[in-house]
């Protein structure tokens, strides 16, 4: 390994290890570490973590929707963080303009939104496969249903404890059930 490689492999480590140094001081929901932790993330360029922290108010920032909104998108394309793909799609959802029947206007932006959820399901992200499962079952870009692909989604995210994919799964084999009894 010649010495440029070496020195961006120990760039990418202790990359790393500030990463894991700043979530660790994020995870304790003290005001005065999650200042020394944005601190880090502004060093690093985690691009994720600054939105987050500009979409929630942490770490002594204002709340800045635009802002975050930015940050999560680049994290999207240079981190692969599935959390800020499931963020940055609600802000979709959110701010795009509807139709009379509710329905987003742009096709684009309904197939990015798509795109979004089910990369962060692929990804085995909860919310992902949650969100996913309800547009594609339930058609709620105006895309086609598909209800086995839906269903492998809302059990996936329910095996790892989403709350409500929980609930939706056992209403649907409640409903299952009930319709097999004729």
């Amino acid at each position: 390994m010649n010495n440029k490689n070496k020195f961006i492999d120990d760039n990418k480590n202790i990359e790393r290890i500030l990463l894991h140094i700043a979530t660790n001081l994020h995870t304790t929901k003290k005001d005065d570490n999650r200042v020394k932790a944005l601190s880090i993330f502004k060093i690093i360029e985690n691009q994720y973590w600054l939105g987050y922290y500009y979409q929630q108010g942490y770490g002594s920032l204002e709340i800045d929707e635009t802002k975050a909104m930015e940050y999560l998108k680049k994290s999207i394309h240079i981190e692969n963080y599935p959390d800020a793909m499931c963020r940055y799609a609600i802000h979709l959802i959110k701010t795009s303009e509807r139709k009379e029947d509710g329905k987003i206007k742009d096709k684009e932006i309904q197939f990015e939104i798509t795109h979004l959820f089910r990369k962060a399901a692929l990804l085995n992200n909860n919310d992902g496969c949650y969100f996913y499962r309800d547009i594609i079952y339930n058609r709620k870009l105006g895309n086609e249903a598909n209800k086995l692909e839906g269903f492998t989604f809302i059990n996936q995210a329910a095996e790892k404890g989403h709350d409500k994919a929980k609930l939706l799964l056992e209403k649907i084999t409640r409903n299952f059930n009930s319709f097999t009894r004729f």
